[in-house]
């Protein structure tokens, strides 16, 4: 009786040690995310980051997600456009930043306020957190979940010598507010840009005051803020940095411990071990142009991305990790039995596998970006045009370049803008395609593969 129960214990204890999973991610398999915005949504990435992350972290919980931003957008505008922008794509999860379109920035200065001006501005806010409340309320009415973005900064701190609305990030502050408040009435997830990026730019500003983590406009960030913003969205909602973690005792040929993996048929003779890998993810691969986050966050890679291999018990000396008869890496044995990151080391074919699937998702988004969104945004800044038909292409072509030809700033945006409409829109149908078959080659080339792993004692080539 006694044996028995010890050889229960010992079996469920083995379980736990090669049973260990990831947490269950906010997005569940069969999900549709729509990344509600403006201009920072509509052609920014921290939303791809975010997807790039969950298809590489968890390959068998497929989920879609479109660019729902609009840039020039606010939440009003956003209201206006949900039945024929939002509502068709059918959410059943809603990301929703909006705030800086609302605020009106060009009331703002360093000037004190007159009791006119005071009031213009706290009405625009009131009028911005009105608009939040009834998109809210359309999305929970059709059944969505939702997470509430606080707005990302203006900077107001910077001393670059470009044009400041002081006070900007206060009122985007304010709007972040009133976002905690609706996360709670509908019981939804807030996830801080605003608090996050203002405590992060001021401490960048220690340094450099001119520096800032968004762009030359004080608005828009570049690849890698939009890179720090993926992070603190994975980071509010919990995403975990592991990948998978194997311990293997050398000294005793066995592997101890496993998280969201499988390693079997292990062998260590003659000096070296073998055994076989298959993970249950990949790691996160840096996107191109981000590496300045890692400038202002050290940590960011290695919060989202740890693909640990601990090996206990080798002899003193240096040994080198083969992965399918490629060398990855070399270390000496404290480093092994304190664990070597193999997701961020660039021979790693697991590694090499998440660039592969992201190479397919910068085409997503940029098919995206550049030409679905493009089209919505002249759909919605024609809605009030009347007797206008928005399927007839030479009908809205018309309408477009008159409103340009009546614009008193930025003509030349809008005239590229346009240039993409006419160039781009009657093959719609075309990149909706391509988008999903992008999106479905992406999952399936994030299915982990199985790996030979043999590591042995370091030759004098390895670290060539």
């Amino acid at each position: 009786m006694i044996f028995r129960r010890l050889c229960l214990l010992s079996l469920l204890a083995t379980s736990w040690l090669f049973a260990q999973t990831l947490p269950e991610p906010i997005f569940r398999a069969g999900d549709r995310w729509a990344a509600v915005g403006d201009s920072i949504t509509h052609g920014g990435g921290y939303h791809s980051y975010v997807y790039l992350y969950y298809v590489t972290r968890y390959p068998e919980q497929k989920f879609t997600m479109t660019n729902a931003g609009i840039s020039g957008d606010s939440a009003a505008g956003a209201v206006g456009r949900y039945d024929w922008d939002i509502k068709p794509f059918a959410p059943t999860v809603a990301s929703i930043m909006l705030g800086m379109n609302d605020v009106g920035r060009g009331q703002y200065s360093d000037k004190p306020d007159t009791p006119e001006m005071a009031e213009r501005k706290k009405g625009a806010i009131d009028r911005h957190a009105a608009s939040m409340a009834t998109l809210a309320q359309k999305l929970r009415d059709d059944q969505c979940r939702l997470i509430f973005i606080t707005p990302s900064i203006f900077d107001q701190t910077s001393t670059m010598d470009k044009p400041n609305n002081f006070g900007v990030n206060d009122a985007l502050g304010i709007c972040g507010q009133k976002a905690r408040e609706l996360a709670a009435k509908h019981d939804g997830r807030v996830v801080d840009f605003h608090g996050a990026m203002s405590a992060l730019n001021a401490k960048v500003q220690q340094g450099d005051p001119a520096a800032t983590i968004v762009g030359g406009d004080r608005v828009h960030p570049g690849a890698a803020g939009h890179l720090v913003m993926a992070y603190y969205f994975l980071k509010d909602c919990g995403a975990p940095k592991a990948v998978t973690r194997v311990e293997i005792d050398a000294a005793a040929s066995a592997v101890r411990s496993t998280l969201n993996c499988q390693a079997d048929g292990l062998s260590y003779i003659g000096g070296e071990m073998k055994f076989n890998y298959l993970a249950k993810s990949l790691p996160f691969p840096m996107p191109p142009g981000t590496q300045q986050a890692l400038a202002w966050l050290p940590e960011l890679w290695n919060d989202l991305c740890e693909e640990l291999l601990v090996i206990k018990g080798l002899p003193v000396g240096e040994f080198t990790l083969l992965i399918d008869d490629a060398v990855v890496v070399t270390a000496d044995h404290a480093a092994w039995a304190a664990g070597v990151n193999l997701g961020q080391l660039e021979k790693s074919p697991m590694l090499q596998q998440a660039g592969e699937v992201m190479k397919l998702n910068d085409k997503r988004h940029s098919i995206s970006s550049r030409y679905l969104r493009n089209f919505a945004m002249w759909r919605h800044g024609l809605s009030r045009e009347k007797d206008l038909d928005f399927n007839d292409y030479d009908a809205m072509l018309e309408r477009i370049t008159a409103k340009n030809a009546a614009r008193t700033s930025n003509q030349g945006y809008h005239n590229a803008m346009a240039k993409v409409y006419a160039e781009h829109k009657p093959r719609e149908a075309e990149y909706i395609k391509q988008s999903q078959e992008l999106t479905d080659e992406m999952w399936a080339k994030a299915k982990p593969l199985p790996r030979r792993m043999l590591l042995r004692p370091a030759q004098a080539d390895d670290k060539k």
